[in-house]
């Protein structure tokens, strides 16, 4: 099975995972509003995510309107290990 079609099996358990990560560094209340993380789209073979075995979530958040948020996740053993955020400004 290739990578994105595993990740896409495991949508929802590797937002949840990369969500969790998120708020580890980046505490919705720093960005002035409750709001929840958006997932905008997911990367693979590009931008956040340029080995054959990575993905990218990347996500908007209603208190950085000029910012895009990833967090790349690194297939390994069949399982997905976050291995880096970043911020890009849009």
């Amino acid at each position: 099975m290739d990578t994105l079609s595993h990740a896409l099996d495991g949508l929802q358990a590797l937002q949840q995972k990369a969500w969790t990560y998120l708020t580890e560094f980046v505490s919705p209340n720093a960005l002035g509003t409750q709001e929840q993380w958006t997932l905008e789209s997911l990367e693979c073979g590009c931008g956040q995510a340029t080995r054959d075995n990575q993905i990218a979530l990347v996500y908007s958040h209603a208190g950085d309107v000029n910012g895009e948020w990833s967090v790349t996740l690194q297939l390994s053993s069949r399982r997905f290990f976050t291995v880096a955020f970043a911020r890009r400004q849009i």
